[in-house]
């Protein structure tokens, strides 16, 4: 899939944020150390691993655990695909990743869950607070995304 796409990092304390935009993207990675939550804006969001594989409707979030996966990214008919990757130690969720990573390793909000839309209403607001802290590369960064 060719297309474009533009990201911005922003760390805070031990965690990452990273904004992405994009035209649409298909990429496989390893990541073994820190579990992602993906929070979706717009557009389609699909990841596969090993284990299992899931595709984005309206899911507020998607945590992801630690190992090898391919995720798929394609933009809304009128705009981008946009996210929040919220990337953080795994220590930060304790048993609850053990319980993730062997259910497959990929679990996802219930958008009629309140619970479950408040994480990505707190994931946005993060980013929120993020820009305007003064973290200036992260603004700059965002703008130019």
């Amino acid at each position: 899939m060719e297309g474009q796409a533009a990201t911005a990092i922003g760390d805070i304390a031990l965690l990452s944020l990273t904004y992405v935009r994009s035209t649409g993207h298909d990429v496989v990675l390893s990541e073994f150390q820190r579990p992602n939550l993906l929070v979706p804006v717009t557009g389609t969001l699909s990841s596969r691993n090993e284990h299992m594989s899931f595709e984005r409707t309206d899911e507020p979030w998607v945590l992801i655990g630690r190992g090898r996966r391919e995720t798929i990214a394609l933009p809304a008919s009128d705009n981008d695909y946009q996210a929040f990757v919220l990337s953080m130690p795994h220590q930060l969720l304790g048993d609850r990743l053990a319980r993730v990573e062997s259910r497959g390793g990929i679990v996802w909000g219930d958008v009629s869950r309140e619970e479950d839309l408040h994480l990505a209403r707190l994931t946005l607001a993060l980013a929120t607070q993020v820009s305007l802290s003064g973290e200036r590369g992260m603004e700059r960064r965002l703008a130019d995304a």
